[in-house]
C-alpha cells in the first residue's frame, strides 16, 4: 500500500482495532515505528478501520491573511496532506481555515472562516490541523438548552460528555476561540464514562447524565467564558432518556432506572450546592411500571403529566408556593402512548397519543385532554331543530359509549355504522368511551388508650363529603340521592349540587377503614373533603 505514510507523520497517534501506537521513527510510506500505548490485536486492517490523529509535524505557510471568505493556500514544509483531510480545518496564525480540496501531498485548497494575523510559516506545534467533532463519524449532539446568549449543544455517540456553546449572539457559529463572546467545548469529567443525556437551565447551565447531574457555571461569579468555566458534580442519581421539565425554578427529571422523579434545584441555604429529593417518595406504587413520557401543563393548573409504561398516566399536581405535590392515575380504554403541552391563549392544552382496540384492530389516536368533556375520545355536536341520529363516530365503531344529551345521560348505545340513534331528539350531545372516578382513602391514624389504631376492629359510622358543583356521587357503593321529584324536573337537566352529602352504616372492618367514592356517570364531580366518624374496637 503506497503513500500511506509520510515523514510529517513522526508524533502522530495511530489507532486500529483498540489498539493506540505513536509513530516515532519514519521508515518508507509503508512502513513506521510505533511506540504502543494501547496493545494492537493481532491481523492486518482494512483501509476505514484505522487513521492517524493529530497534525503533521512540518511548517503550514497560508498564501494570504484576510479577509475571511476569500481562498487561502496551505503549503506545508513536508509532504503530510490526505485526501481525506478535505472538509477539516486548521487553525493558524490566531485564524481559522477550512480545507475545501487537497491538491497534492504539500498543497491544500482552503477558505479563510476567521480572519489570519499574518500570512507567515507556522512551525510544528504551531498550528493545528482539527476535524469536525459532528457528524460522520462521530455522530451530532443529542441535546441543548439556550443560555447566556449562547445555544449550548451535548452528548454526541462520538463525544458522549462533550458540551458546546456557540458564539455569543451567533447560534450556529461553533468556530472555537479563547474572546469571551466566542465558542468553547468542554469534557465533563467524572469517574465514569456517563453520557450527557440532557442540558437544563435553572439557576445556571445543568447537565443531565446517566450518572449524575452537573453544574456548568462561569467561576467567580462571572459568565461563562472559553477562559472561565467551572463544571460541579452536584449528584449521582443518574437520568433517562425522557426530556425533563422546568416547574419554576425546578428541573424535574426521571432516574436512569424510570422509578423516580426528583426535582432538581439549588438548595436554600447553599446557593451553589443542588439538592434533588424524590418527589415520589410516598407514592412509589404510582410509577412502579416505569416512565415513558412526561410534559408540563402551566395553565389552568400546575400539572405534570407522565405516562406510564403501562399505557396508564400518573398526574402530580405541583405548586410549591402553597407545598401542594400530589398523585394521581388516569386510565382510559385503551394505552397512552406519548403526551404534550401546547401553550394556547386559553391555557396550556394537553394532546396525548393513545392507542386502542377498534375492529378487533389497533388505532392510535391524537387526543385533546378537555376538563370540559366527561367522557373519553369523545366528540360533541349541536343541531338547531334537534337530532335522533348522530354520526361521525367511526373511530368508535363497535364501542359501547357513553351519551349525554341536553345534559342528561342516556342509556349507553353500541356504535354502528359510525353512529348512533337516541330514542328522543337532542339538539346537544356528547359521545364517548365511559370512565370512572375513584378516590380510595386510607385508613385514619389516631391514638386510642392502648396506642394506635393500626390494626383494629374499625367501624365507620358516617362519611360526609364536601362537594363542589356536582351531578352524583356513590359512597362504597352507594349512590347518593341528588334528584328530587316535581313538576318540570325529569325533563331537564340535573343541577350541580354544592354542599356536605352523608352516607352511614358501613359497618366493621378487620384493621382496614377505607372509604371508596366514586362518580360513574359522565357527570361534574368536585370533591373538596372527606369527612368520616368512626369507632376502634381495642380488644
Amino acid at each position: 500500500m503506497s503513500n500511506d505514510f509520510f515523514p510529517a507523520d513522526v508524533g502522530r497517534d495511530i489507532i486500529a482495532g483498540g489498539g493506540v501506537g505513536t509513530i516515532t521513527a519514519y521508515v518508507d510510506d509503508e512502513t513506521v515505528t510505533v511506540e504502543i500505548k494501547a496493545v494492537f490485536p493481532a491481523g492486518s486492517w482494512d483501509a476505514d478501520t484505522w487513521a492517524i490523529l493529530g497534525t503533521p509535524l512540518t511548517t503550514c505557510t497560508p498564501s494570504v491573511e484576510k479577509p475571511a471568505g476569500v481562498s487561502c493556500t496551505l503549503t506545508l514544509g513536508a509532504a503530510g496532506w490526505r485526501a481525506e483531510d478535505a472538509g477539516k480545518f486548521v487553525r493558524i496564525n490566531e485564524g481559522l481555515v477550512r480545507i475545501d480540496s487537497i491538491t497534492s501531498t504539500t498543497v491544500a485548497a482552503g477558505t479563510i472562516m476567521q480572519e489570519l494575523t499574518s500570512a507567515v510559516a507556522a512551525p510544528a506545534y504551531a498550528w493545528s490541523l482539527e476535524g469536525s467533532v459532528w457528524g460522520d463519524p462521530y455522530g451530532w449532539p443529542r441535546c441543548g438548552t439556550l443560555f447566556e446568549q449562547r445555544l449550548w449543544l451535548a452528548g454526541s455517540p462520538g463525544f458522549p460528555q462533550g458540551v458546546w456553546g456557540s458564539v455569543i449572539g451567533e447560534y450556529f457559529d461553533f468556530s472555537l476561540g479563547a474572546l469571551d463572546d466566542e465558542a468553547m467545548a468542554y469534557t465533563l469529567a467524572s469517574g465514569e464514562l456517563n453520557p450527557i443525556m440532557h442540558l437544563a437551565n435553572s439557576s445556571g447551565l445543568v447537565a443531565l447524565t446517566t450518572g449524575g447531574e452537573f453544574s456548568i457555571r462561569g467561576g467567580q461569579d462571572r459568565a461563562l467564558t472559553p477562559t472561565n468555566i467551572k463544571v460541579t458534580d452536584q449528584s449521582n442519581y443518574g437520568c433517562s432518556a425522557v426530556a425533563p421539565e422546568r416547574i419554576g425554578s425546578e428541573i424535574f427529571f426521571i432516574q436512569r432506572a424510570h422509578r423516580k422523579v426528583r426535582a432538581l434545584s439549588l438548595n436554600q441555604y447553599d446557593g451553589e450546592q443542588y439538592v434533588a429529593p424524590d418527589m415520589a417518595v410516598l407514592s412509589e406504587h404510582v410509577t412502579e411500571s416505569g416512565i415513558a413520557d412526561m410534559t408540563y401543563q402551566q395553565e389552568p393548573e400546575s400539572l405534570l403529566w407522565l405516562v406510564r409504561n403501562d399505557g396508564q398516566l400518573a398526574v402530580l399536581t405541583a405548586d410549591r408556593d402553597q407545598e401542594v405535590f400530589a398523585w394521581s392515575r388516569q386510565s382510559t380504554q385503551g394505552n397512552f402512548e406519548a403526551i404534550e403541552s401546547v401553550p394556547t391563549p386559553e391555557g396550556d392544552r394537553v394532546f396525548a397519543v393513545v392507542a386502542r382496540t377498534i375492529g378487533g384492530q389497533t388505532v392510535r389516536y391524537i387526543e385533546m385532554l378537555d376538563p370540559e368533556l366527561l367522557t373519553d375520545s369523545a366528540i360533541t355536536g349541536h343541531s338547531d331543530a334537534g337530532a335522533s341520529t348522530w354520526s361521525g363516530l367511526s373511530h368508535l365503531e363497535g364501542r359501547s359509549v357513553n351519551v349525554k344529551a341536553d345534559g342528561i345521560v342516556q342509556p349507553d348505545q353500541v356504535v354502528t355504522g359510525g353512529s348512533i340513534t337516541l330514542d328522543r331528539a337532542a339538539h346537544d350531545v356528547e359521545i364517548g368511551l365511559n370512565y370512572i372516578t375513584e378516590v380510595l382513602t386510607l385508613t385514619p391514624e389516631f391514638m386510642g388508650q392502648t396506642g394506635s389504631a393500626q390494626g383494629h376492629q374499625l367501624s365507620i359510622h358516617e362519611v360526609k363529603v364536601r362537594l363542589h358543583e356536582t351531578i352524583g356521587c356513590a359512597v362504597n357503593l352507594q349512590t347518593l340521592p341528588f334528584r328530587k321529584f316535581g313538576d318540570g324536573v325529569l325533563d331537564q337537566a340535573p343541577v350541580p349540587f354544592s354542599g356536605d352529602k352523608r352516607a352511614g352504616n358501613l359497618g366493621w372492618g378487620d384493621g382496614l377503614a377505607q372509604t371508596l367514592i366514586q362518580q360513574r356517570q359522565p357527570y361534574p364531580f368536585h370533591l373538596l373533603s372527606v369527612v368520616m366518624k368512626l369507632s376502634a374496637n381495642e380488644g
